[in-house]
């Protein structure tokens, strides 16, 4: 569970054992049993997910292949905690170039190059986080439809120069607030790291290339969840079409389809040589726990306190109420509550009774308030599964 969930009191809801899940609750979902090819339990730090399925891919990498991992899963599940990690908790970016360089150190009989660019995707335009000044990148291709992208790639010779790219990039990455993330990633990113090799006592012998693409997808979102309005939302909607797009090709790729829609989107265009042919790929899916369905009911009263006299303003009938207390010494009061299912029949009641509420002119306010109000909001929930009667579901 991320630190989120666990500072919100929220229970694990899946059960882990090897590469399977179910639901803790039995009931609720008949005991369906998912299958992956790694289930990692919560207790795991990014070097055990690193150890168990992204080194061999890094492996795969040093020895030609082209490999692609992918972080994915919705806003605030982890996805940027996987790959850039913290101090104590490093990130695949980290690791992987740990990895690599010590390749490179043990291997006496060969020479390397290394390079890495930083591009981000966000509203379906290309931005170079290498350098500021290149945006708007246009996708072109070669003769033999390989895809070109001049964006900067920067020559590395160690981890700290890796990382150092990485954080500079990272400085003006789109990211905003929204009701789920305080800092949510609005844009997806690729860091691509490209090897070359060639034989050390060949003056003249064959470059062999292979690219590794570390992607941070920006989070798929739910409105509901979000609440994203505006720039928000529209960011929120590129997000989630580029990610169907992302989809379907993997689905056609997994199916054997003759015809792959890689240029439905510009993700999947960028990544078209990183999938499919001489390719390995690894998707890594961060799972945050949404909220159990709930029904609610929500309701309202409001009242003023004037010369010590308690007033119901949403019943002009109701005036003089008597405070009450139950045994348990909660405190009672006769008040009309009426029943809300939007926003405008709170303000409804709220102008209704605001018309009955104790004004008068004074010398400093024409219509200065004589009274204290309380505008009450009383919310109540219950599960989904149980009986309705007047408990509807929240947009």
């Amino acid at each position: 569970m991320i630190h989120r969930e666990v500072a919100d009191g929220l229970e694990r809801l899946w059960n882990v054992r090897v590469n399977c899940i179910w639901e803790a609750d039995e009931s609720s979902r008949h005991g369906e049993v998912y299958i992956f090819d790694h289930v990692f339990k919560q207790e795991c730090t990014n070097s055990d997910v690193y150890g168990s399925v992204v080194k061999p891919l890094v492996d795969s990498f040093m020895e030609g292949f082209n490999a692609t991992i992918f972080a994915y899963g919705q806003t605030s599940s982890g996805k940027t905690h996987t790959i850039l990690g913290n101090k104590t908790d490093p990130g695949l970016f980290q690791l992987v170039s740990n990895q690599l360089f010590q390749h490179v150190a043990d291997q006496v009989d060969k020479r390397y190059l290394i390079r890495c660019s930083y591009i981000e995707i966000y509203n379906e335009k290309i931005n170079d986080l290498l350098d500021k000044s290149n945006q708007g990148l246009t996708i072109r291709e070669d003769i033999k439809g390989n895809v070109l992208l001049d964006a900067r790639e920067a020559v590395v010779d160690n981890v700290d120069k890796v990382m150092e790219n990485m954080m500079q990039g990272n400085k003006i990455r789109r990211v905003a607030a929204t009701r789920m993330n305080e800092r949510s990633s609005r844009s997806h990113t690729i860091f691509r790291i490209i090897l070359e090799s060639k034989d050390a006592n060949q003056k003249d012998g064959p470059v062999h290339i292979s690219y590794l693409n570390l992607m941070d997808l920006a989070g798929s979102e739910r409105v509901s969840l979000t609440k994203a309005a505006g720039e928000r939302l529209k960011e929120g909607a590129n997000i989630n079409k580029s990610l169907s797009v992302l989809g379907n090709v993997i689905r056609q790729l997994s199916e054997g389809k003759e015809f792959i829609s890689y240029r439905d989107s510009k993700l999947t265009r960028l990544l078209s040589q990183a999938l499919g042919g001489n390719a390995k790929s690894l998707i890594i899916g961060n799972h945050v726990a949404d909220q159990v369905d709930k029904r609610y009911l929500i309701r309202c009263s409001y009242i003023e306190i004037y010369n010590e006299k308690i007033n119901d303003l949403l019943d002009k009938s109701n005036q003089g109420l008597t405070i009450r207390e139950d045994i348990k010494g909660n405190v009672l009061l006769d008040a009309r509550e009426a029943v809300v299912d939007n926003v405008d029949k709170v303000m409804e009641n709220m102008m209704q009774g605001n018309k009955i509420r104790r004004v008068a002119a004074t010398r400093m306010n024409e219509r200065s308030s004589r009274s204290h109000t309380i505008f009450r909001i009383i919310l109540e929930s219950k599960d989904a599964n149980q009986k309705m009667d007047l408990y509807y579901k929240l947009p």
